[in-house]
């Protein structure tokens, strides 16, 4: 029975031609360096990961398999310096976007063990005197505005640092081939 692929199809057998424009990039298969493009390398049993490195060009990184096509013809990218750019920025936004959420956490915290101090002075000061367990009654609702106010400003601080980490993945992935 021949060994199936992820697509179902049956592995084809031999060499996988693989060339690159420019020529003359280092083939990496697995991290084992096979030669400089264009060269035929053995089909691998299993999904192995393939990259292509030249000097003054960004690295492109590629699937092989049993199922893979019989040749690659791949064009490598002029680097520009713009994606470790991009990919720092993409780092600074998520570390920025962090620290603003740590920072929101203590304010419900605090505010929350403050309006439960006043409602437990105003039903004491219920009993003694009316009128300052009016004014705290009052304090521990301002207190709650605070803590509910705190809580959704804490939520969207996390919305924020979920949408920048998923930024700088993206980016990082572009930035990895």
């Amino acid at each position: 029975m021949p060994l199936l692929t992820d697509a179902g199809d049956v592995p084809r057998i031999g060499a996988i031609e693989i060339s690159s424009d420019p020529p003359g990039a280092d083939l990496y298969v697995d991290s084992l360096w096979k030669g400089r493009t264009p060269l035929a390398v053995d089909r691998p049993p299993l999904r192995s990961r393939g990259v292509l490195s030249l000097s003054g060009f960004y690295d492109l990184s590629f699937s092989l398999g049993p199922a893979s096509p019989e040749s690659f013809s791949l064009s490598l990218q002029k680097d520009t310096g713009t994606r470790g750019a991009h990919q720092a920025k993409a780092r600074d936004e998520f570390y920025n976007s962090l620290a603003f959420f740590a920072f929101s956490i203590p304010l419900p915290l605090f505010s929350y063990a403050l309006a439960f101090d006043f409602a437990l002075k105003s039903n004491y000061l219920a009993v003694t005197s009316p009128a300052a367990a009016s004014q705290a009654q009052t304090a521990s609702l301002v207190f709650q505005g605070t803590y509910y106010g705190g809580i959704a400003v804490s939520a969207a601080l996390f919305v924020w640092m979920v949408t920048r980490i998923v930024n700088y993945v993206r980016v990082a992935n572009e930035t990895a081939g």
